[in-house]
């Protein structure tokens, strides 16, 4: 079966698509705060909107920097990790994949057999943590299953959280390295899916 993602949402996905014209994160005002907590402190962040014709979601503007193919205005968006000195680490994202009305049991064994690719020296496979555990509870309304991987050689974590809408498969897939960014990473990161809406049908979200 053919897969056909709109964008690519990793680095080793993105080198293998035509090169694309990306835009950033305009700096308008955010559209909202939100509280959060990491390492048992409660810490404002602010957040601003991302729609495209696929989903809709907030995302907080101190730790991740926007960017889409401006030429084309409906693909999904990937969320870049912004360091503290302000520069980007493309290997610490979140993005999106839309595989459309497509077999179920066919996308998840095509998704996990990309996550297996992370680490040269393989990945061992996380069956039970967290995240995990909080993600089936916070997003059971779209959520079919979550697939976490740890590579062997360099720690990174990824995580593909597999949803279906109305027979339509979504992945929306997420990396950090080094592993000391696990806690901020995945408190911004339940912020992003807390707010996710994907479209039901014709962009109708």
């Amino acid at each position: 079966m053919a897969y056909t993602p709109l964008m690519a949402c990793d680095a080793n996905l993105a080198r293998s698509t035509t090169p694309a014209t990306f835009v950033k994160q305009s700096s308008t005002a955010p559209a909202k705060m939100t509280t959060m907590q990491v390492e048992g402190t409660s810490q404002p962040v602010p957040l601003s909107s991302v729609q495209t014709g696929d989903l809709s979601t907030y995302f907080p503007t101190d730790r991740f920097t926007l960017e889409q193919d401006k030429n084309s205005p409906n693909a999904p968006p990937t969320l870049y990790w912004k360091k503290p000195d302000g520069t980007l680490d493309r290997n610490t994202f979140i993005g999106f994949l839309f595989y459309g009305k497509v077999n179920y049991r066919d996308a998840k064994e095509f998704v996990y057999a990309h996550v297996q690719l992370g680490d040269y020296k393989g990945v061992r496979t996380i069956t039970q943590s967290p995240v995990i555990d909080d993600a089936k509870r916070a997003y059971s309304s779209w959520l079919r299953d979550v697939i976490q991987v740890e590579g062997k050689s360099n720690g990174t974590v990824t995580t593909a959280y597999i949803g279906e809408v109305n027979g339509e498969v979504f992945v929306v897939l997420s990396s950090y390295h080094p592993p000391q960014y696990e806690d901020e990473f995945t408190a911004r990161e339940a912020v992003v899916l807390r707010n996710l809406k994907i479209a039901k049908t014709n962009g109708t979200l």
